[in-house]
């Protein structure tokens, strides 16, 4: 006798869980390289400014900065079950991670 029901599908708790680790690999990668990425654009743009930033683009990296912060942030509260002063510490050192790279770009 055939089942007229829909097809079930049921999958193992541990195939679950490895595809959501690896598509919160995906964003937090994401995260720290696309703005790294726009930072070193803005920054180039104007290669005869002698080695220090315009009001627009320091206008343009602040913006940066807050944009993916926040994204960042939030994709942390969202996609994994951290507290917030694990968050705050977290989002912290990927702002330092970006100041430095600023910093490091002649």
């Amino acid at each position: 006798m055939k089942a007229s029901g829909p097809a079930q599908f049921f999958y193992s708790r541990k195939r679950i869980g490895a595809c959501a680790s690896f598509v919160i690999l995906v964003v937090i990668l994401a995260l720290v390289i696309i703005p790294i990425c726009i930072l070193s654009a803005i920054v180039r743009k104007d290669g005869t400014s002698g080695g220090g930033l315009n009001q627009k683009q320091i206008a343009s990296t602040i913006g940066v900065f807050l944009v993916f912060t926040l994204l960042f942030s939030a994709m942390l509260s969202f996609l994994t079950s951290a507290k917030r002063h694990e968050i705050f510490g977290v989002t912290a050192a990927y702002c330092a991670v970006l100041v430095v790279f600023l910093g490091n770009v002649q």
